[in-house]
């Protein structure tokens, strides 16, 4: 029996090391042995199988895991080598990197910004292109309220301006980065009576 060796960094489930086990005992008692008969032949277990698990960063699983399960249930059956699909979802980048590094996670679906951190910090290649909202295109928008008085990019001086989620292409990062072009400076606060207000 020859050792199976994967390029796959996996976690290994404590039902796959007894595999191993089991199939190595198998092979040293057989090495100690005369070969058995044909109705005496030892059968190792069959292999485990594995789960293909494509993740996602959010603060409410519940809502997640159901919308991107059909995807992971589908790639299972699409796939060679996968018997199941699960979700996983991350709290934060951070912990995704991390997961994507020890090799807990398969797959990983997002915009541009967040999906190249990922693939700097771990290596990971991108491979496909996601449409967002059944579209394959998408731009992020200025917006202010009606009675604000604010009608163009220079009237933001000394006012506030609040972004969405700080891994979001669309509704952080390309609109942040428009406004250092355009000479502004920003920082980051979390309560909206915090003193600071958009400069140039």
């Amino acid at each position: 029996m020859k050792p199976i060796i994967t390029t796959r960094k996996r976690k290994m489930h404590k039902k796959f090391l007894y595999i191993i086990f089991s199939s190595l005992l198998l092979w040293l008692i057989g090495c100690t042995s005369e070969t058995p008969t044909e109705s005496e032949e030892v059968q190792a277990p069959p292999p485990a199988g594995e789960s293909i698990v494509i993740a996602d960063i959010g603060t409410n699983p519940d809502a997640l895991i159901p919308e991107l399960q059909p995807l992971a249930d589908y790639l299972a059956a699409n796939l060679d080598g996968f018997d199941s699909g699960r979700v996983v979802i991350a709290p934060d980048l951070d912990a995704l990197s991390q997961m994507m590094a020890d090799g807990e996670i398969d797959l990983y679906f997002d915009s541009a910004y967040p999906s190249m951190i990922v693939s700097q910090r771990t290596g990971s290649q991108l491979i496909l292109r996601q449409w967002g909202a059944n579209t394959a295109e998408y731009a992020s928008v200025f917006f202010a309220r009606a009675d604000s008085g604010l009608t163009n990019i220079a009237d933001l001086q000394g006012h506030t301006i609040a972004f969405d989620k700080e891994f979001s292409t669309s509704g952080y990062f390309l609109p942040n980065l428009y406004l250092l072009n355009e000479g502004y400076t920003t920082e980051q606060y979390d309560t909206l009576d915090a003193p600071y207000q958009m400069t140039r």
